[in-house]
């Protein structure tokens, strides 16, 4: 049912290591800037003379406000409404069996054009990895899962070096296309979605 709008599951949460690196950046640029170059001409002073140590003033350094730098990306934003709409439209297709029968046999030309199942890939194998939640779903898999997942990709990678493609007796069939990581990812989606909840609570 995911196959009806492939490019909406690849959109998927980016990573969310932006905020602390503003912070760092903005205390470095809003940090006072202290005098530290020695003058040359200066006279020098007696060896039996001691100054007295000069304390460095600690002023406190200014922050950006929490509303501009945890500011969620454009795509962690879209993506629970992303993967709501799909379910949605799938769910909806699924309950009326006219629609349905009409959808499916084009949603299946559809995967056997894309190509990706006659290099042995299934489609969950082509989610963006880049994605900070599709990187936990992967941390997710069981041994097996993640072991096939990657025997898949290289076999895929060495068919496009090649230019080939596999044998018609190896090639993914349509009931072998099953979704293997999208439940990692909804659950991911779900603790987030909940963290941030309390969150908003706690806050208050």
């Amino acid at each position: 049912m995911y196959i009806l709008i492939p490019s909406a599951l690849c959109l998927k949460l980016s990573s969310h290591s932006v905020p602390i690196r503003r912070r760092l950046i903005s205390a470095y640029i809003l940090a006072p800037k202290t005098e530290t170059s020695l003058n040359v001409h200066e006279k020098p002073q007696t060896p039996f003379t001691r100054n007295k140590p000069t304390t460095l003033s600690r002023t406190p350094i200014p922050l950006l406000p929490s509303s501009q730098t945890d500011s969620p990306s454009p795509a962690l934003a879209s993506s629970l409404a992303t993967m709501a709409a799909v379910k949605k439209i799938a769910n909806y297709i699924i309950a009326r069996p006219k629609l349905f029968n009409f959808i499916k046999p084009i949603a299946d030309r559809y995967c056997d054009l894309a190509g990706y199942r006659k290099v042995g890939l299934l489609y969950e194998d082509l989610l963006r990895e880049e994605s900070h939640t599709v990187q936990l779903a992967l941390k997710r898999l069981p041994p097996r899962l993640a072991y096939d997942r990657a025997f898949r990709i290289r076999r895929a990678l060495q068919c496009s070096v090649t230019h080939t493609l596999l044998p018609k007796e190896e090639w993914i069939k349509a009931e072998e296309d099953v979704p293997y990581l999208s439940p990692y990812i909804e659950e991911i989606e779900k603790e987030e979605t909940e963290r941030k909840m309390f969150d908003a609570l706690t806050r208050k």
